[in-house]
């Protein structure tokens, strides 16, 4: 079977990893993420892509940010290339 590529309709994940869940809604609601999509795969886990316009310097390359979740839907890995993520 081929993957499937999901623009819209996510469903919900899980983390046992503490985060700014305020930060995150707003820079959501204020249009800063971007390009999100989620390839879920049969035969691998799944993985959501996008992209996080900075706040500092909206012109500058937003940052890419990606989640790897597995069949439950709890995130495995995570990475994004700003300063607060540090990559990992």
């Amino acid at each position: 079977m081929n993957d499937i590529i999901l623009e819209t309709g996510f469903q919900s994940i899980y983390s046992d990893v503490l985060y700014n869940k305020e930060k995150s809604l707003n820079l959501l609601k204020s249009g800063h993420v971007i390009n999100v999509k989620e390839v879920k795969s049969f035969k691998t886990n799944s993985f959501i892509f996008g992209n996080v316009i900075r706040q500092t310097s909206v012109t500058s390359t937003p940052y890419k940010v990606k989640i790897e979740l597995d069949e439950t839907r709890k995130v495995k890995v995570a990475s994004c290339e700003c300063a607060a993520g540090e990559g990992q």
